[in-house]
């Protein structure tokens, strides 16, 4: 029964130690790879986008000729 015991801490304390591993070899991946992603121009980063109020009540109309 102690023996028992002993393997059964060996198991959890192995199983911990390679959980731990992974998680430290995923967020080193990710750490290389952040500075490859900022190098990357962002296509649309420089076009600054505005929404003009009347726009979203339909054309513009000239306001003597009642034509668009």
């Amino acid at each position: 029964m102690d023996l028992s015991f002993i393997l059964l801490g060996l198991l959890g304390w192995g199983l911990g130690l390679l959980f731990v591993l992974v998680l430290i070899r995923m967020v080193g991946a990710r750490n290389r790879a952040t500075p490859q992603a900022r190098k990357r121009p962002h296509p649309h980063g420089d076009v600054t986008i505005t929404r003009n109020r009347d726009a979203a009540a339909g054309p513009m109309t000239d306001e003597h000729t009642g034509k668009c």
